[in-house]
């Protein structure tokens, strides 16, 4: 299979001539796409990328766009010098053979990564691009077990390991940065401030996914884990009061999923969606029904008392497992087995299948 990442890099180091060329191509695609002028300064394949990549007819006043690079028209090689790590050909109306500029990158592009469409964006005053690259991937066909993914809202990301139930709670500081900035956008009047806390707050909480995103995928390369995440599907529908609404809709766990999948394939782990019904209201000890308060789940029948979202974490590793016992009335999912070890190595041999049945998986 195929797998992308992005990797982001910083323009660096630009002479006074370059950084006119682009500052100027940049403000002649901006005025075209806002106030539809001046379409002869604006190179056609950037046009043409901008109206396959953007709804021309509601673009927001004000509101600065990308610059598409189509893949066939630019150019990436090594820099060879400690100013830059590559240079990058933009191509341009503004210059014959394109503008290149030295650029940062986050990661090495190797020989063997497809580059393909890129953007150019410009912020605070300072160009960036974000380069999409391509490998083929061979997602391993046999595991030592699974990393079952919770993601909540009182405790952003649980996450259990089967069959050494070894536990993870993360996530905290994205709650927490987001807390901050909301409080800091809500005592000020200012809209310049205002939108330069939700950039601060965006840029924090991006990081902070990234970090934790990187720190899940190289605990179950380490362990040889497949990766389980819960599907969230409805999860904003409900309502849960307005502070809890509120915290809910503004919470990336998009975000958390899409970095989890693209940077597990990246590595060749398999990356799995499971239901999640019932999987917080049932106990993972015994598998019957208990109750949640404040965070804490707790079961009148074994007397378990554990963290609400352990609970769930590791009941949605059980259902990753295959060990099903018997069906949930109403809700169509299952009760995982009570318990844990050899029995659940067995299961393992599933694997195969379960890898077969998730999109867009091809196991070598």
């Amino acid at each position: 299979m195929e797998a992308e990442k992005t990797v982001k890099s910083a323009v660096v180091e630009l002479t006074n001539v370059k950084w006119e060329q682009l500052e100027r191509m940049w403000s002649n695609y901006q005025r075209w796409l806002h106030i539809d002028e001046g379409i002869d300064k604006v190179y056609s394949a950037h046009r043409q990328q901008a109206e396959r990549n953007l709804d021309t007819d509601d673009l927001k006043d004000g509101k600065a766009y990308p610059v598409f690079l189509r893949k066939d028209l630019i150019e990436l090689r090594d820099c060879g010098s400690e100013v830059a790590d590559y240079f990058f050909k933009i191509p341009s109306k503004q210059r014959h053979g394109g503008i290149k500029v030295p650029i940062r990158t986050h990661m090495d592009i190797e020989d063997k990564h497809e580059i393909c469409m890129t953007k150019l964006l410009k912020r605070n005053g300072r160009f960036h691009l974000h380069i999409m690259i391509k490998k083929d991937v061979f997602l391993q066909e046999r595991y030592d077990g699974v990393l079952g993914i919770d993601l909540g809202l009182r405790q952003p990301v649980a996450s259990v390991a089967l069959p050494g139930r070894e536990t993870m709670l993360d996530g905290s500081d994205i709650r927490d940065v987001q807390t901050h900035f909301f409080y800091l956008r809500r005592q000020t009047d200012y809209g310049s401030n205002r939108s330069r806390f939700f950039r601060r707050e965006y840029d924090k909480v991006n990081d902070s996914i990234h970090k934790l995103t990187d720190k899940i995928v190289k605990y179950a390369e380490e362990n040889n884990l497949l990766i389980f995440v819960g599907e969230l599907t409805g999860i904003q529908d409900q309502d849960n009061g307005r502070l809890m609404n509120r915290k809910l809709h503004r919470f990336p766990h998009y975000e958390l999923r899409r970095q989890l999948e693209y940077k597990a394939h990246w590595n060749g782990i398999g990356y799995v969606e499971v239901s999640e019904a019932w999987t917080s209201q049932l106990c993972s000890r015994c598998g019957t029904k208990g109750e949640r308060n404040a965070g804490v789940f707790r079961c009148d029948n074994c007397g378990l008392e554990v963290h609400s979202d352990k609970n769930g974490a590791h009941n949605i590793g059980r259902r990753a497992l295959g060990k099903f016992l018997k069906p949930l009335s109403r809700a169509g999912g299952f009760v995982a087995s009570p318990g844990a070890g050899s029995d659940d190595l067995t299961a393992l041999r599933d694997f195969y299948s379960l890898m077969k049945s998730a999109s867009g998986m091809q196991p070598h």
